[in-house]
């Protein structure tokens, strides 16, 4: 499927970047990007930094060396409602006497398990939750403004009768191949406005005939994912789902948009079904009809 290319954050708008990602708590980006860019946050506070061997799992992502103390880290982007729990406790413990280190520490999206909080106490790990990253993140970028303060400066209407957002399904293309299985969407997302509105978009939903829901898996290199879309403009989204889930589609299938509105950070659902979606023109109907065999 698609590969996906390591952000350099020396050379990245990070502004940009952190305006997407917050919202969604580093979802929609890799665990490798997260991971670099927790390692540009310890930079950015004067740290010297370290990454572990990528090779070797000894427990730690990060080492970090601020005023003679080495720190083993170990990060984890993971869903608010997954919890770490004592297994990483153990491995941060275990890669701080490998690394030589004097205390260590685990970053996470999400939160801890009180038995995992409890473990960290008895060893001394200092334990960064979400509301902890954010605080630093907020310190380190921000100058201390709230995430809603500091992005005022975006345009955005504020009124959800402004936002004329729509799309239409551009493309549906099954790819099998020996190694995976995927079907790959394009849609264009038009904001018909005469306002420019930032967006940030949730991977898409599929909801099949049958009710049943899958999310897409990953976003297209080249898609638009968050941005601004100026008055009159089109950008096209382009993302896969299992091959496994979704392989073929029927008629009443929909598809669900879900966009996020900034700065105030408001919620726009848009759905179109399967129906709309009208693959190919004339000649392509010609070419593909299915002429009988002489």
């Amino acid at each position: 499927m698609q590969g996906s290319m390591a952000l350099d954050f020396k050379k990245l708008d990070v502004d940009s970047f952190l305006f997407g990602a917050i919202p969604v708590r580093f979802q929609d980006t890799s665990s490798q990007d997260f991971q670099d860019f927790i390692a540009h946050l310890f930079v950015e506070n004067g740290y010297v930094l370290k990454q572990a061997d990528f090779s070797r799992d000894f427990g730690a992502d990060l080492i970090v060396t601020n005023e003679g103390v080495r720190t083993a880290v170990r990060v984890k982007r993971y869903h608010e409602v997954h919890k770490l729990g004592i297994s990483d406790l153990q491995q941060i413990i275990g890669a701080q006497a490998y690394y030589n280190c004097q205390q260590s520490m685990v970053i996470t999206s999400s939160s801890f398990t009180a038995a995992a909080r409890e473990l960290a106490a008895t060893h001394e790990v200092i334990l960064w939750d979400w509301t902890t990253l954010l605080q630093a993140i907020v310190d380190t970028f921000f100058s201390g403004m709230d995430y809603f303060t500091y992005f005022k400066k975006y345009p955005g209407p504020t009124l959800a009768e402004d936002k004329q957002l729509s799309f239409s399904i551009q493309r549906f293309e099954h790819i099998q191949t020996k190694d995976q299985s995927y079907s790959l969407l394009d849609v264009e997302l038009t904001n018909a406005s005469e306002s420019a509105i930032r967006v940030h978009c949730d991977l898409p939903i599929y909801i099949n005939y049958k009710r049943k829901q899958y999310a897409a898996i990953n976003w297209s290199d080249d898609s638009f994912v968050n941005g601004i879309i100026h008055p009159e403009a089109v950008v096209t989204l382009t993302f896969s789902f299992s091959g496994r889930h979704v392989s073929t589609y029927h008629n009443q299938d929909r598809l669900i948009l879900i966009l996020h509105i900034m700065p105030h950070g408001e919620t726009i659902m848009l759905e179109q079904k399967m129906a709309a979606h009208k693959p190919g023109g004339l000649l392509y109907r010609i070419f593909r009809w299915p002429f009988p065999r002489r």
